[in-house]
């Protein structure tokens, strides 16, 4: 059977070459086949569809729903207090003796279903827009236009910094909020003169 070939045209070939009055061997010979699919084809079968194989159960699906208690749990939890991966397996083998599973399995497992079920929750970097994100300690790359930085730096050594940086909100900076220091604004830190 050729591989431009589906099996529903490779039955047709046969019988269309057997109506020639090839033999059932020079059918099999010339098709690259069994005697059973030549045989199938001229009893005016359809090729059977391809089985889907089944999916072999994992040594970690009972403990799966543990695993995703754990992390829903941590959710609420504060960063240093979160579960790690080693202290989930750590557990599920003293608590719940899971001799038959590794580490890596785990690891795996904790890796990739931490993201969904945050994903889920409305928690993290995904969830939320850019301030409130690192304000929350992710890392954020913001984006501003040339025009803007020059109109804050502009601002800022006038120390009149009274315009609304994101239209449609009210997160002005007023003067009152401007320190006395000149700010260095290619190192970020306060400056004590203008040489520094």
């Amino acid at each position: 059977m050729g591989n431009s070939q589906s099996k529903v045209e490779l039955y047709a070939a046969i019988r269309k070459d057997h109506l020639l009055g090839m033999s059932l061997r020079s059918l099999q010979r010339v098709h690259n086949v069994t005697w059973r699919t030549v045989r199938r084809a001229l009893d005016g079968q359809w090729p059977e569809p391809r089985k889907s194989p089944r999916r072999k159960e994992s040594r970690l699906d009972p403990y799966k729903p543990l695993i995703d208690g754990i992390l829903r749990a941590d959710l609420d939890a504060p960063p240093k207090q979160r579960h790690t991966a080693q202290r989930i397996f750590d557990r599920l083998v003293e608590g719940h003796e899971a001799r038959d599973i590794s580490c890596s399995m785990v690891r795996l497992y904790v890796q990739n279903r931490r993201k969904e079920i945050r994903r889920k929750a409305g928690v993290g970097p995904e969830a939320m827009f850019g301030t409130e994100a690192a304000m929350k300690g992710f890392r954020v790359r913001y984006v501003l236009a040339t025009k803007l930085v020059n109109e804050l730096v502009e601002a800022a050594d006038d120390k009149q910094l009274t315009m609304t940086i994101a239209p449609g909100t009210d997160a002005s900076i007023s003067n009152a909020s401007m320190s006395s220091a000149p700010w260095n604004w290619t190192a970020g830190e306060p400056s004590c003169c203008s040489r520094c």
